[in-house]
């Protein structure tokens, strides 16, 4: 059986995977997306993970997450993956790791 995609592709953006089950709303917030803008954000909630039993995925379309943002989100989701995507395709995949220093 396939799986359905629940969340339609971005052209250009970020997709962060593996967030632990819950926690995509402090992930919004640590990274200071700005949910009143125009900037569309995709996020699905606790939806079946083999790597953690479940968890939540965020896509933020036209923004591409720097050195600073990674540090950030690798406090709450230390085993997050990174996707950056260009014209529909992924053309950057990175895991998420904590700084030497903070």
């Amino acid at each position: 059986m396939t799986e359905m995609r629940r969340v339609t592709a971005i052209r250009n953006g970020t997709v962060v995977d593996h967030i632990p089950s819950g926690n995509a709303m402090q992930v919004i917030r640590i990274l200071r997306i700005d949910t009143d803008r125009a900037t569309p954000v995709s996020l699905v909630m606790n939806v079946p993970s083999d790597k953690l039993g479940r968890k939540d995925v965020l896509k933020i379309e036209d923004r591409e997450l720097d050195q600073e943002d990674l540090d950030r989100l690798a406090l709450i989701a230390p085993l997050a993956s990174i996707a950056i995507i260009r014209n529909h395709a992924v053309a950057e995949k990175m895991k998420v790791e904590l700084a030497d220093d903070l």
